[in-house]
């Protein structure tokens, strides 16, 4: 188990935590086989796994540690595309559903099951994303932005995919910034990204997060509203990010003044066009995560500060441990037992 903190230990649990629950989840996702022939078959619960990784022990070590406020900012910072960086220049990961699909675009390509429609849209069911409506364009995106080719198929009935090396630069470009702001309070995981450029570490870093990030769907999330209402917006984490930045006042983190917020400087800072941020600033305030305030100010909800500072913990010790596994060589493209 990957160290966290001043106690140097992470303890599981299945204690009920922080939104989740130790009870089988009520989550129930789709019989993937019935509904794609061609697609995987999800044969193991990872729930377990992950729920006593982000136990609310090993979360509170992590709010309580001396590092959290300045691990918060870095992450938040990294999350804000700058004009000249990488993943700005493409913006093919800067949407939720756009970073899974190509998360197990490598995956699933990897597999005996291939990247194909079917495959991939039995993977993003999990996160309320997929639909035949909504994949078909996720891959037509995902070439237009050379991220994905057409590859060879046995079946001349079904279109097969392949990641392109520009998506592998996109992921290993993305998992050093991750990661870099995750070492921050893990400091252990400073010693993965030292071993970024070794031959294979890329693939099995993609095969160890997309099982836990997959795994982390099953678990109940608890009632809403949850920052759902952010990251199922196009840019929405991004945008709630920049949110949170503007509301830091560099002390104790997550800062509780309100704030003034501006539309232009939100779009810029999360490459966001103006109809973007305001479909995100009225989806908060219609779940009370953003409060009306005087002259013209924001309140930033007790319930919204809440999650970001437990979703934040449970963020990066999903990342270190992924990086654990990926450094120790546990985890393996396309056989992952997903």
């Amino acid at each position: 188990m990957t160290n966290i903190g001043p106690e140097r230990d992470i303890q599981p649990e299945t204690d009920r935590t922080a939104g989740f629950h130790s009870e089988p989840s009520s989550k129930t996702l789709p019989d993937i086989g019935t509904l794609f022939p061609d697609s995987p078959v999800f044969d193991a619960d990872l729930g377990p796994m992950v729920r006593a990784l982000v136990s609310q022990a090993n979360i509170d070590r992590l709010i309580a540690h001396p590092a959290f406020g300045e691990a918060a900012r870095h992450t938040f910072e990294v999350w804000s595309p700058e004009p000249d960086d990488e993943l700005a220049k493409s913006r093919a990961l800067q949407d939720v559903g756009l970073f899974t699909a190509g998360l197990w675009a490598i995956q699933l390509h990897a597999g005996p099951w291939g990247l194909t429609h079917g495959s991939l849209a039995a993977v993003l069911s999990a996160w309320g994303f997929a639909s035949r409506g909504r994949v078909g364009p996720t891959l037509a995106y995902l070439r237009f932005r050379g991220m994905i080719r057409p590859a060879p198929s046995a079946d001349r009935r079904v279109s097969r995919y392949a990641p392109t090396e520009a998506l592998r630069v996109q992921f290993a470009y993305w998992f050093r910034r991750e990661l870099g702001a995750c070492a921050i309070i893990i400091p252990e995981v400073g010693e993965m990204l030292a071993r970024m450029d070794e031959p294979g570490m890329l693939d099995r870093l993609v095969a160890a997060y997309s099982a836990i990030i997959y795994g982390s769907q099953r678990i109940d999330p608890g009632p809403p509203p949850t920052l759902d209402v952010f990251s199922h917006r196009r840019r929405g984490l991004i945008i709630l990010s920049q949110i949170m930045r503007a509301a830091d006042d560099d002390g104790p983190f997550p800062s509780v003044r309100p704030v003034k917020l501006a539309l232009s400087e939100l779009g810029r800072r999360s490459a966001a066009s103006r109809g973007q941020v305001q479909a995100v600033l009225r989806a908060g305030a219609e779940a009370g995560f953003l409060l009306p305030g005087e002259d013209g100010k924001t309140i930033l909800s007790p319930l919204l500060l809440f999650h970001i500072s437990h979703f934040l913990p449970m963020y990066w010790i999903c990342l270190a441990e992924a990086a654990r596994q990926a450094a120790s060589g546990e985890a393996s493209l396309g056989i992952t037992p997903i």
